[in-house]
């Protein structure tokens, strides 16, 4: 499986370069905080709600700790220094499922196909996009004795901080573009806080690309909250089952059997 650690590769970068002449302050955040956090996480490997719970509280002390240091040291937002947290969570929060192994699926951030197109040589060139977490497949398809590596999603998963209008936006052209090149990949939105207004939502439900959205937060001083937590899990492995699923049994329902 690729790394996934995005948030403890950013804390590496920031130590490695210096960021903010914190190295000194960053190398035992890394220690004493980081490493405590990915070892308890890496070693749930049980797939149950009691697990997904365990996961989250392991979480929310782990932010205590972020917060502290980013008060402490005026860490700005633009670093990405929290943003990253909640995106290699995702990664702790579904390695163990069955069908990951089972299917050599993998977590990427980078490079979602996104189309074909005709580049300046005249030759095949593949468009991708980039997600804050997503659970596909890498292949490598050869057309025309070209090889081409694609990275093929089945889960797509934009993860935010908090969200206001232009990020949501954003989020919208983006999921739009992926599930036009692969249509039956499924969009979902995570996010700590809202801050999108009730009626732009609504509005935006019925042609939205996005399957659905989930908000963990209410509040900045609350806690991430379990259950919705434990909700996006199921809703995020159902799909799995669902998408990967073969066959039509008749007589029945055959839309949402």
């Amino acid at each position: 499986m690729n790394t996934y650690f995005y948030h403890g590769n950013n804390i590496i970068n920031k130590i490695k370069t210096n960021y903010g002449a914190l190295e000194n302050e960053l190398e035992p955040f890394y220690t004493h905080c980081y490493q405590p956090f990915h070892t308890a996480l890496m070693k749930i490997d049980g797939i149950e709600d009691a697990s997904v719970c365990e996961k989250v509280r392991i979480l929310n002390v782990y932010y205590n700790d972020v917060e502290e240091f980013e008060r402490r040291y005026a860490i700005k937002s633009q670093s990405k220094f929290r943003s990253t947290i909640l995106e290699e969570f995702n990664g702790y929060l579904f390695k163990d499922l069955p069908e990951i192994k089972e299917l050599q699926l993998d977590f990427f951030n980078k490079g979602i196909y996104a189309g074909l197109k005709i580049d300046h040589r005249g030759q095949i060139a593949i468009l991708t996009k980039d997600v804050d977490f997503c659970i596909g497949k890498r292949f490598v398809l050869t057309l025309d004795r070209q090889h081409l590596e694609v990275i093929i999603p089945l889960v797509a998963v934009e993860v935010k901080t908090y969200l206001d209008a232009t990020m949501y936006n954003e989020v919208q052209y983006s999921m739009q573009t992926i599930k036009n090149a692969t249509p039956n990949v499924r969009a979902y939105l995570l996010m700590e806080r809202n801050e999108v207004k009730e009626d732009k939502i609504i509005a935006s439900k019925a042609d939205s690309p996005l399957d659905e959205i989930f908000v963990v937060r209410g509040r900045r001083d609350h806690e991430i909250d379990d259950k919705t937590v434990y909700q996006f899990y199921s809703e995020v492995c159902t799909t799995l089952r669902t998408n990967l699923k073969t066959g039509l049994k008749m007589p029945g329902r055959l839309f949402n059997p």
